[in-house]
């Protein structure tokens, strides 16, 4: 029984080291609209262009592998009363 447990104990470490991100962070997520006094509206834009380029295990070269993309975001806090505010964040957190 333990000899079982080790086993499967191995073959999941093996399987979590071996997982990767599928979408990188782009926008860093910025939640401080939250914090703002009274109505706030925040508008965001971005275009990024990467160059990435290197070569592969065989040493030919890859070219450019970074995509060009675009990121937009909405911030907005209303005051609904004294204690009371709705926000709403939306981005395009990961790519």
């Amino acid at each position: 029984m333990k000899t079982a447990f080790g086993g499967g104990m191995a073959a999941l470490m093996l399987t979590t080291t071996m997982a990767q991100a599928v979408g990188l962070d782009r926008s860093n997520q910025d939640i401080t609209v939250i914090f703002e006094d009274g109505g706030y509206a925040e508008l965001s834009f971005g275009f990024v262009t990467p160059s990435v380029t290197g070569t592969d295990l065989l040493g030919n070269t890859t070219g450019n592998v970074g995509q060009p993309f675009t990121s937009l975001g909405l911030s907005l806090k209303v005051d609904i009363n004294e204690n009371l505010s709705f926000g709403l964040i939306m981005d395009q957190p990961y790519g």
